[in-house]
């Protein structure tokens, strides 16, 4: 990031706290994105959740689908069959599909929606991020298609080695007087059990 030199000498607000929560804030973002969908660039790629090797994948259509009970239901089976239905056991999506989850009946005459009160689908407490992409793609759909993860995420390990390393370079952009902040930490992730969760990346949310 580059902070403005006029930045670092305004006193109207503690800008050392500022930098620091907005590199902290986007650091978490950043291991959020790649946990969910990787990083597949590199010599090196990251995998992440949408893309890990054994994890249930329920598929919706030729080019993707809206989401229905019956679709969550297999998802939730997926974890199932395995004998994995254990932990704690947490949707995680999209602001998208949360939307559409809320007006799609669960039957042709209960008057229930997929979106239960308490925010929950079957029983189990969903977590919202717009990190769990919305631009995916099946075939000729575009990239229009939503993502959803479902397991026990006490199966997932996230590691960390040697903290955050900052470098503070005030000479490259010094004419433009600015001074740039690199940030690098190292992390990884690993689920113990690929069985434990499931994904479908094949949701339409239109």
């Amino acid at each position: 990031t580059d902070i403005s030199k006029q930045l670092i000498n305004q006193s109207s607000i503690d800008v050392e706290a500022w930098v620091r929560n907005e590199i902290s804030r986007t650091t978490a973002q950043k291991l959020e994105s790649t946990i969910i969908s990787g990083d597949t660039g590199g010599t090196d790629p990251f995998m992440g959740v949408l893309n890990y090797t054994g994890v249930g994948d329920v598929t919706v259509g030729a080019t993707g689908g809206a989401p229905t009970y019956a679709l969550m239901a297999q998802m939730e089976s997926e974890v199932a069959i395995d004998n994995a239905l254990v932990g704690k056991l947490a949707w995680m999506i999209n602001h998208k599909l949360r939307s559409k989850l809320r007006t799609v009946a669960k039957d042709s005459g209960s008057g229930q929606f997929i979106w239960e009160p308490g925010n929950t689908v079957l029983g189990y407490n969903v977590g919202v991020t717009s990190l769990v992409p919305s631009n995916l793609a099946k075939s000729t759909s575009g990239n229009v298609l939503s993502g959803a993860i479902f397991g026990n995420w006490e199966d997932m390990m996230i590691g960390q080695w040697g903290g955050y390393d900052i470098t503070v370079d005030p000479y490259t952009l010094s004419t433009y007087a600015l001074v740039r902040v690199v940030i690098n930490s190292f992390w990884d992730m690993k689920l113990k059990h690929a069985e434990s969760f499931a994904i479908c990346d094949e949701f339409s949310t239109t």
